[in-house]
């Protein structure tokens, strides 16, 4: 824990505050209650829309999430639409996009615990220094222009991106791009020349440019015998990209007809503007962020079977029965376009969902692969992955930034450092610049690795640092807790 830098003054009483801990495991996962077994007792497409439209305006109820219900509504329409052309009966399409439904509220479950943690982390570290909150997390002097914040709300597209590199050098064996084992070439799945391959060339672009940000043109392989982080090499960046533009943005494709439309009727060397333009629009990226995250999820990881049909039509029992009549008089529970599944529809059912998560495996895997390379992605590692997209380059800039402000300061280190982490995630950057700059950030008793996470415990190392404390176990260990 952080070392007090002034006595607290036990004369004042601080209001005590109540943090309200929500079990989302519960809220999305109880059998009875929880919105997952909602979507999966959904009888036809009709009530399954309109239940996942109740779940989205639960879920996302505030004045300032207008977007994010547009964006997702936008999505169910997607999946629906996608099941359906792809599906041999109603039957087996419901099942699909059931999973696929049931696979983007699993991911909003997931942010939605990470943000809690985050809070949880955030609110015991200020309850733990709460006297002395005052001008000592001020930078002593002047301090530098701060720019403006930039979430990924608002997070700007662009294919060619300037990043925060040190000057071109000339290339030594250290920094001489190393022999890559030949792939198998593979045949481009759209013509060159057309809007789709357009789309999946740009949108690799975007993703591959925030790699290209955090790595920069400055780690040496010498300096790291054990390897480099995937998240910082060139070659998996290599590697990435193949599995992207072969195997997940195609996908992307289908679910971006009408935006690629657009394309379609204007001159291609105004292709790039016109991208630029659609997404300087907030429900526009929202839209995109989501359905991105929905074939991320479907690509890279394993769907769930459907329950295997009964002869006697089943109705749900308890609250997820009360919920279904509360949609109205057409609950769809005695539809005839969708009837349960039979047998041999469960089977067909089955089988394509255990081929599609073959390949999700198959595609995952072959991102896991190990290499001489660079130290190789795990699965804890799929939401860092997907979330690559959703990250904005300028983002990036700014935090390495703050870490450099820190360096420079002349007050305790480790406070400042937890002030910045409060408002952001300073992981992926701090991770950045001490493979970047190793002499500056890793050498020395004093290094600044150790003046700024000195005096905080192994717990809060490992959940609010868990690459910088992965890749670098050893230069995390000379921290010592005070």
């Amino acid at each position: 824990m952080a070392k007090n830098m002034a006595k607290p003054n036990h004369t004042e009483t601080p209001k005590k505050k109540t943090t309200v801990s929500i079990d989302w495991e519960e809220i999305f996962h109880n059998p009875d209650t929880g919105l997952i077994p909602l979507i999966g007792e959904a009888k036809s497409a009709q009530s399954l829309q309109k239940c996942s439209q109740v779940i989205i305006k639960t879920l996302f109820n505030r004045d300032g999430d207008e977007d994010r219900r547009t964006a997702f509504s936008a999505v169910i329409k997607d999946v629906l639409v996608y099941t359906a052309k792809h599906s041999q009966s109603k039957a087996v399409a419901l099942e699909a996009a059931k999973s696929k439904i049931s696979q983007v509220l699993q991911s909003i479950k997931e942010d939605r615990q990470k943000r809690a943690k985050e809070a949880l982390l955030a609110n015991a570290r200020k309850q733990s220094d709460k006297f002395i909150r005052t001008k000592e997390l001020e930078i002593v002097e002047t301090p530098p222009k701060q720019t403006e914040e930039v979430s990924s709300d608002n997070a700007s597209w662009s294919l060619n991106t300037e990043t925060l590199e040190e000057p071109e050098k000339p290339l030594s064996e250290d920094t001489k791009p190393q022999k890559v084992p030949e792939e198998i070439e593979r045949t481009p799945i759209y013509e060159a020349g057309t809007p789709e391959a357009f789309f999946v060339r740009a949108m690799a672009s975007a993703i591959l440019d925030r790699l290209k940000a955090l790595r920069g043109k400055s780690i040496k392989c010498r300096d790291f015998p054990e390897g480099i982080p995937f998240i910082l090499s060139k070659d998996f960046a290599e590697h990435f990209k193949d599995i992207l533009s072969f195997d997940i943005l195609p996908r992307l494709v289908d679910d971006c007809y009408v935006l690629i439309n657009r394309l379609t009727v204007i001159p291609n060397d105004k292709w790039e503007d016109q991208l630029k333009s659609i997404l300087e629009d907030k429900t526009e990226r929202l839209i995109l962020w989501e359905r991105w995250q929905a074939i991320w999820l479907d690509v890279t990881t394993q769907g769930d079977i459907p329950p295997k049909p009964s002869n006697a039509s089943v109705k749900p029992k308890n609250k997820i029965l009360e919920f279904f009549a509360k949609l109205g008089e057409d609950d769809h529970y005695d539809d005839d376009d969708d009837e349960e599944m039979t047998m041999e529809e469960w089977k067909q059912a089955k089988a394509i969902i255990n081929q599609s998560n073959e390949e999700a495996d198959k595609i995952w895997q072959s991102l896991c692969e190990h290499s001489k390379l660079y130290i190789a992605p795990l699965d804890e590692d799929n939401r860092l992955l997907m979330e690559l997209f959703g990250h904005d380059i300028e983002h990036y800039k700014d935090d390495m930034k703050k870490i450099i402000r820190i360096n420079g300061s002349r007050q305790e280190q480790s406070r400042l450092f937890e002030s910045y982490q409060q408002g952001d995630n300073l992981d992926l950057p701090l991770l950045s610049l001490c493979y970047g700059n190793p002499d500056k950030m890793l050498k020395g008793k004093d290094s600044p690795l150790i003046s700024m996470l000195s005096g905080f415990d192994v717990s809060w190392k490992k959940q609010t640092l868990p690459l910088t404390t992965r890749f670098l176990p050893r230069k995390i260990s000379n921290t010592t807790e005070k």
